[in-house]
C-alpha cells in the first residue's frame, strides 16, 4: 500500500537492524579467524552508509570493497565509483600487525557470502539515508534488563524497581568520551 499509494514518500529500512543481522551471520559461522573482523565489518557498513551521500551504487561499491580490504588489497579495477580504499596507506608495521584473511580461506568465503548476499544488497537501496533506531533499541534493551518481557509487573512494582536503580546510581559519575565530553548527554 505504501509503495503504491504513497510513491512520493521515500521509504527506508532501519540500518541498525541490517548491521545487527550482518554481525549475527558472521558470528553464527563460528569461524575464529572471521570473528576478529566482526566489529570492523559492521563499522564499515555504518561508514559506507554515512559517506554514500544517498547514492545506492556508491554505497554498494563501498560495502563490497571490504572483500578487497580484508585480504590486504587496497586498489582494484572492478567497480565504477570506488576503486580504492579511502584510508591512509598503512605503515609496514601497521599493515603486518593486522589479521588479514587469505582469499582461499574458509573465513573469506564465509564473509563473501555475507557481503554479497542478494537480499542484503537489495536492502542497501533502502538505507542510503542512514536512518536507524539504535538509540531507541538501546533504551528498550536497558528497559527489558530490569523489566523482563515475560513477566507482568504492576505499575507500582515497576516504579519501585526504577527507584531502587536510581538510588543505586545516585553517587555515580557520568561516563565521558575520550575527549572529555559527557557521554549520553540528553
Amino acid at each position: 500500500m505504501l509503495r503504491e499509494d504513497h510513491e512520493s514518500i521515500k521509504h527506508e529500512f532501519d540500518l541498525w537492524h541490517i548491521v545487527k543481522g550482518v554481525k549475527k551471520r558472521m558470528l553464527q559461522s563460528r569461524n575464529t579467524e572471521l570473528k576478529e573482523w566482526v566489529r570492523m565489518v559492521s563499522n564499515h557498513l555504518w561508514y559506507c552508509v554515512c559517506t554514500c551521500d544517498g547514492d545506492a551504487l556508491l554505497l554498494k561499491e563501498k560495502w563490497t570493497s571490504i572483500l578487497h580490504h580484508i585480504i590486504n588489497v587496497h586498489e582494484w579495477l572492478s567497480a565504477e565509483k570506488m576503486l580504492k580504499c579511502e584510508h591512509e596507506p598503512y605503515s609496514e608495521e601497521d599493515g603486518s600487525s593486522r589479521p588479514w584473511l587469505e582469499r582461499s580461506s574458509k573465513a573469506f568465503s564465509t564473509l563473501q557470502k555475507v557481503v554479497m548476499d542478494k537480499r542484503l544488497l537489495k536492502k542497501l537501496d533502502k538505507v542510503t539515508e542512514g536512518i536507524h533506531t539504535g538509540k531507541l533499541e538501546s533504551i528498550h534493551s536497558l528497559y527489558t534488563k530490569y523489566v523482563p518481557k515475560r513477566k507482568k509487573f504492576t505499575e507500582e512494582s515497576f516504579q519501585a524497581r526504577l527507584a531502587a536503580l536510581d538510588h543505586h546510581n545516585i553517587d555515580r559519575e557520568q561516563a565521558q568520551t575520550k575527549k572529555g565530553a559527557l557521554q549520553f548527554d540528553l
